[in-house]
């Protein structure tokens, strides 16, 4: 899946998700002071603290979307992003979440915090930033370092973590407990 860049010379990053105490939201500052780059929020927001955000002009705000919409505008990005907050004990023990694949099968490079206990995947896939400013430098890597390679890297690994496969691996271990009990698939 080989999908173009953009060619206004500007980097369109995109979170997608509930937008809302859980984010850092002074990475999203700190992001949004680079005139290069065009932050795209997909999803509701939740929460007055946001409002500072309104300030920039290279900030989008897109309405919640599923299905092939929500897909085809993580498609439009080209770098997605999780700056969730370590510090609150539900992000911390975060592992992955049900966005992570979606967002690896756009072949699109993922920045995220660094949370202690996320997936590890190899370089290229995803980005690890622990304060603001390493947050944007890695946004502009990630970016910069995207290839055709990288690509497919992330397409095979999202391949490889469908519903469809983890159905399959839940009902291999649902047969390996439970034996004749659970029918074949």
């Amino acid at each position: 899946m080989d999908i173009p860049r953009r060619s206004s010379g500007k980097i369109h990053v995109g979170f997608a998700g509930y937008i809302n105490y859980r984010i850092l939201l002074d990475w999203l500052v700190e992001l949004m002071k680079d005139p290069a780059i065009v932050l795209h929020l997909i999803g509701p927001k939740d929460g007055p603290e946001l409002e500072k955000l309104n300030d920039f002009p290279n900030l989008q705000r897109v309405p919640p979307l599923a299905g092939k919409a929500y897909f085809d505008k993580l498609l439009e990005m080209d770098v997605l992003i999780m700056p969730y907050d370590p510090s609150i004990p539900e992000v911390n023990i975060l592992t992955t979440n049900s966005k992570f694949f979606q967002c690896i099968a756009t072949t699109r490079p993922l920045v995220i915090s660094d949370l202690p206990h996320y997936m590890k995947m190899p370089p290229g896939v995803i980005y690890r930033a622990s304060n603001q400013r390493e947050f944007v430098e890695k946004v502009r890597l990630a970016y910069c370092e995207d290839s055709d390679d990288l690509r497919k890297l992330r397409s095979d690994i999202a391949a490889e973590n469908t519903w469809d496969k983890r159905g399959e691996q839940l009902h291999g271990y649902l047969k390996e407990a439970l034996g004749d009990r659970i029918p074949e698939l």
